[in-house]
């Protein structure tokens, strides 16, 4: 996962209080077709497996960086099957994340970030493999 340099600022625009009127509280409805359960995370350049996540709320995708119910969402862009979100953390940092849906059990997510004070971006598939245990 590699950073760029271009994220801090990015981060630093559309945080500031002059971009508020461009961020909207939307539906989420491109995330409607994903089926809760467990969930195998891949990076996309080396198809390695890096996480599996019980995911029982669809929204968790968007997080996956920074897992937990503390962080507030902004939607900045979203069509059918595709959205853009950018979410704040409180002191355990930010991010933004792109997700496009392929079906009900294959996404694509994008993500870039501070986490703790420190950069981080990654481009996964993630795919539903089955129930929680």
């Amino acid at each position: 996962m590699k950073f760029r340099g271009k994220t801090v600022l990015a981060a630093a625009l559309l945080a500031s209080p002059l971009a508020a009127p461009l961020l909207a509280q939307g539906g989420m409805p491109w995330l409607n077709s994903l089926e809760p359960g467990l969930w195998e995370i891949r990076d996309r350049s080396s198809g390695e497996t890096v996480d599996r996540v019980c995911v029982r709320d669809v929204k968790q995708l968007l997080q996956l960086r920074h897992r937990g119910p503390l962080c507030q969402r902004k939607t900045l862009r979203e069509s059918d099957d595709k959205g853009y979100i950018y979410y704040e953390c409180g002191r355990k940092g930010h991010g933004y994340t792109s997700l496009k849906t392929e079906n009900s059990h294959l996404a694509q997510i994008s993500s870039q970030g501070l986490f703790n004070n420190a950069p981080f971006q990654f481009t996964v598939e993630a795919r539903h493999v089955g129930s929680c245990g």
